[in-house]
This record gives structure tokens, sequence and C-alpha cells, in this order.
């Protein structure tokens, strides 16, 4: 689910915002909020192998969540459900206003309004459908 919407008959339909200023020489920048799990680690792989720059956050990192979606234009969580609202609001204040916020957990309706609530730009509620 996405923020920006433009209406389709009578049913609203996904659009995406602007396209992103990226060439070869800068590429887009993805933070992984989690990034020392599973699937923030299998993202990280996945990403770095598409030629995008990739920063990780986590209870293990030198950085922090805060620093890492600062940097970044696409900011992906992969948390536990029970930090990730919490997790919104502490980095929402950091994110530049043309960045994406995404999770990746497993339940949608918590994490996608914390999301809304707390960051005026995109948001995107999803589920990868695996596991690593």
């Amino acid at each position: 689910m996405s923020r920006h919407k433009d209406k389709v008959g009578d049913q609203g339909a996904s659009t995406p915002g602007p396209p992103l200023k990226h060439t070869q020489q800068d590429p887009i920048t993805v933070a992984i909020i989690g990034g020392s799990g599973q699937m923030g680690r299998w993202f990280q792989r996945f990403f770095t192998d598409q030629g995008l720059t990739v920063l990780t956050a986590d209870v293990d990192t030198p950085q922090t969540s805060e620093e890492v979606a600062a940097q970044a234009d696409v900011v992906m969580l992969s948390v536990p459900i029970p930090k990730v609202v919490a997790i919104i609001q502490d980095i929402s204040p950091h994110l530049h206003p043309e960045a994406v916020l995404m999770d990746i957990t497993s339940v949608k309706q918590r994490p996608l309004d914390a999301m809304l609530k707390a960051f005026p730009g995109e948001v995107v509620g999803t589920h990868p459908l695996f596991g690593p």
C-alpha cells in the first residue's frame, strides 16, 4: 500500500511518486533497520548485488537507526513486531522528505498506521512472502 493514489473509475489505484533522480554514478542508498537478522542480511545481499549502496543498523552495529535513516533514499524496517512502532517514531524525524519508508513485517495494520502517522513522505507496507 502506498500513500499516493489516483482515481481510476470507482477504484483507487496506487501510482508511483516522482522518479528518484539518480544515475549510475549516484546509486540509491537503502538503509535496513534490523539489518543483522536473517531477513535483513538477505536483503542486504540482494540490494548490494543490484548495485545499490546498503547501510545497516541493528543492536550490534556502530551506526544507529537514526544515522542510517538520515543517509538513505529508502529505509526498510526488518525488526521485531513489538519494536516497530517505537523505531518508526524514532527514525521518522531524520528521514529526507523524498525518502521512502517501508516495512517487511508479517503484520500490516499497526506498522502501516504508524508509518503514515509519523512520516509525510512515501510509505509502503509490504511482506516479502518468503524467508531465508
